[in-house]
């Protein structure tokens, strides 16, 4: 029998071969250490999937950092700082208006009648 194709060996790697491939396998060395190789890289892979953190686009994992951050706020938060600024801005309206009558009343008194 000829040896198993790379292909072949890399559908083996995490299947069932046939019992040709089986017999060839065990009495050629070269393709059963090609197939332990990608035996390992399935295994790695596997590994590296349950050690990697969530995915960066999953809300769940964004939705924390964001908040702390300030970038993001919950409704009640959104509510208090639109609040928040409605009575800064009125504030400052009050005084920016207080301002320009003062202004006007300096510059009445001291125009020459």
């Amino acid at each position: 029998m000829q040896h198993l194709a790379i292909e072949r060996l890399a559908e083996l790697a995490d299947g069932e071969p046939t019992a040709p491939e089986r017999d060839h396998l065990a009495d050629c060395a070269m393709c059963a250490t090609e197939l332990v190789a990608y035996q390992r890289v399935v295994a790695m892979a596997a590994d590296e999937r349950r050690r990697i953190a969530p995915p960066l686009t999953d809300w769940g994992s964004l939705r924390g950092t964001l908040h702390r951050q300030g970038i993001i706020a919950t409704p009640i938060e959104a509510r208090d700082r639109r609040e928040l600024a409605a009575r800064i801005s009125s504030v400052g309206g009050r005084i920016a208006a207080v301002i320009a009558i003062l202004a006007v009343g300096v510059v009445a008194s001291a125009a020459p009648v």
